[in-house]
């Protein structure tokens, strides 16, 4: 502080005379107890060698002092105003929105470092238990206190509310997989079409097909569903589990229940992947909507508004490329035909192995 004025603090309240200030504050130089009121409000005990940093609307005369206990044995208290720049910014924090409105600070230093206040331990109290934390315990335990606390950070909660557990222990894209493991029944995807010597397990990673079939032709065997009613979006880890080589693929797309007709996106062992259309489940062929792979697996996204189905690939599960997006009518399968979710293998030459790693419908 620039300036100051010296009290008597005797057994009625005493004022200072009227200097121009915004802020104030008021020493007990004394070693006994003192009140001091604002504007003639409720009395602030203040201990004594304490110090209280107190704002005023404009002037010193605001403030007036008085023994605690009204003895007419007057002492000296000083009222200090003026604010030089590091006590000018250590007011604006211990004022800011939602901080208490008078903080007791035992020193702050006039030629130290800005900013730097040694609060007394009433005033850490205060913060502490403004958190609801015990005023008693330590700053950590505040913290942990308020973070852990049901209604604390209520923004941040809403934010993250049925994200925050997803997947949260599925390995390389934990966070984004679906929370539980892809399974026959979780994904509903209990319904065989062509299936021969093909094979269905629920792994601990995902749900796996194994298609052993080796022939001339990619035979296509798999598990198929009903669609969810329109509009949906299915989005799914898909992975292929088998050697390189011609021409085993991990399958995921459509199939027509009223026909043997598939429209699906393939990842196969020759390092093609992309969307296929076949007539039978004996044989496909790719289309020109492919993508560049690299490694076994990809995100996928199928969707369906009612009247045009969209195919979207990604390596990271959070950025998207769209693959295909036309209307159900002039597409593969036709405007009835996108009725069953299909999931399975091909093979050519060398056993098909598909795992669904992740899998979820919004």
């Amino acid at each position: 502080m620039n300036n100051a004025i010296q009290l008597k603090a005797a057994d009625a309240f005493a004022s200072a005379h009227g200097y121009s200030a915004s802020v104030v504050r008021l020493r007990n130089t004394s070693d006994v107890s003192i009140d001091y009121s604002v504007s003639g409000g409720d009395a602030v005990k203040l201990a004594a060698g304490a110090s209280a940093v107190v704002d005023v609307a404009a002037l010193t005369s605001e403030i007036a002092v008085r023994r605690t206990d009204l003895s007419t044995t007057p002492v000296n208290v000083m009222l200090e105003f003026g604010l030089d720049p590091d006590e000018a910014y250590v007011f604006a924090i211990e004022n800011a929105p939602g901080s208490t409105t008078s903080v007791a600070a035992a020193d702050i230093t006039d030629a130290g470092t800005a900013g730097i206040a040694v609060l007394q331990s009433e005033t850490q109290a205060q913060v502490l238990e403004a958190v609801g934390a015990d005023p008693s315990g330590t700053a950590a335990t505040a913290v942990s206190t308020h973070n852990t606390a049901t209604d604390s950070h209520a923004d941040i909660r809403t934010a993250l509310a049925g994200k925050q557990d997803a997947g949260a222990n599925r390995g390389l894209y934990s966070g984004i997989m679906s929370e539980t493991v892809p399974t026959q029944s979780s994904t509903g995807l209990t319904t065989w079409v062509n299936q021969g010597t093909a094979s269905a397990t629920d792994t601990s990673i995902g749900l796996q097909v194994v298609n052993p079939t080796t022939s001339s032709n990619d035979n296509i065997r798999g598990l198929v569903r009903t669609v969810p009613d329109t509009p949906y979006t299915l989005t799914a880890l898909l992975e292929l589990a088998s050697v390189a080589g011609n021409y085993p693929c991990a399958l995921l797309g459509w199939a027509d229940d009223a026909s043997t007709k598939t429209h699906l996106v393939a990842l196969c062992g020759d390092g093609r992947s992309g969307l296929v259309t076949a007539g039978s489940y004996a044989s496909f062929a790719f289309s020109d909507d492919q993508f560049t792979r690299e490694g076994r697996r990809a995100w996928l996204q199928l969707a369906d508004d009612g009247t045009t189905i969209t195919v979207k690939w990604s390596w990271s599960g959070v950025y998207w490329h769209t693959l295909y997006s036309k209307d159900k009518a002039s597409s593969h399968l036709g405007s009835e035909g996108y009725n069953r979710l299909f999931f399975g293998a091909s093979s050519g030459n060398i056993t098909g192995v598909a795992t669904l790693l992740s899998w979820s419908i919004s």
